[in-house]
């Protein structure tokens, strides 16, 4: 598995239908964003000039927590099969994300190609 770009994960991202995946975080960030950032770049056990990426994959649910807890258990198969192609999904939790705003409902999947 190669290492995609920014630009293909956000493609797939949006291919999903339940997001909008752009590049980078979108300000002012609300509902059905998504966009992925580089977590780590790692050559451990791999020959010299290559690297393991890991990507933070963040999407951002509604914002009260039901209808956020419902937006996941929906819409979440979705977005992992539309980044299975490009990414090996290792993680997908709930988190709290520090927006323009204060605190908002997210989602953190974490993911990793070589």
């Amino acid at each position: 598995m190669s290492t995609p770009t920014r630009q293909q994960i956000a493609d797939a991202l949006t291919s999903s239908t339940v997001v909008t995946g752009t590049q980078f975080r979108p300000i002012p960030t609300g509902a059905g964003a998504a966009w992925p950032q580089v977590a780590a770049w790692d050559g451990t056990d791999l020959p010299p000039g290559l690297f393991a990426v890991t990507w933070s994959i963040y999407l951002v649910p509604p914002q009260d927590e039901v209808s956020a807890s419902l937006w996941f258990d929906t819409n979440m198969p979705a977005v992992i099969g539309a980044l299975i192609p490009l990414v090996a999904v290792q993680r997908v939790e709930p988190i709290s994300l520090v927006a323009e705003n204060g605190q908002m409902f997210a989602i953190l999947i974490t993911a990793g190609s070589e």
